[in-house]
């Protein structure tokens, strides 16, 4: 999906099982590469980001079902949605909030 703006993230330096670390970098988006998830017998819908190990919760229960059959455009729209005024921070602090892969 394509953002209205360049985000920038900054993903923290880890290091894996073996000890390699891997230093922190700073990446500009200009687009946002994600997967949806739909778990109908939960009556959910996420979205995960396929840069980052984050996801957000689209729709569950009562607003699953009256969104029915939704098309990208709604979930894209949605996703903006949540992300809110400040869509670098939000998704900033979703990176921050997950650990490194």
């Amino acid at each position: 999906m394509i953002l209205p703006t360049p985000i920038t993230l900054t993903y923290p330096a880890h290091t894996d099982a073996k000890g390699v670390v891997t230093p922190a970098k700073t990446v500009t988006l200009n687009d946002l590469k994600i997967t949806v998830i739909d778990k109908e017998h939960h009556k959910t819908a996420d979205v995960r980001f396929n840069r980052t190990s984050t996801h957000l919760n689209l729709w569950e229960g009562a607003a699953y079902e009256a969104v029915g059959d939704y098309t990208q455009q709604q979930v894209e729209a949605r996703v903006l949605e949540l992300l809110g005024e400040n869509p670098q921070a939000t998704l900033q602090a979703l990176v921050d909030s997950f650990p490194a892969k």
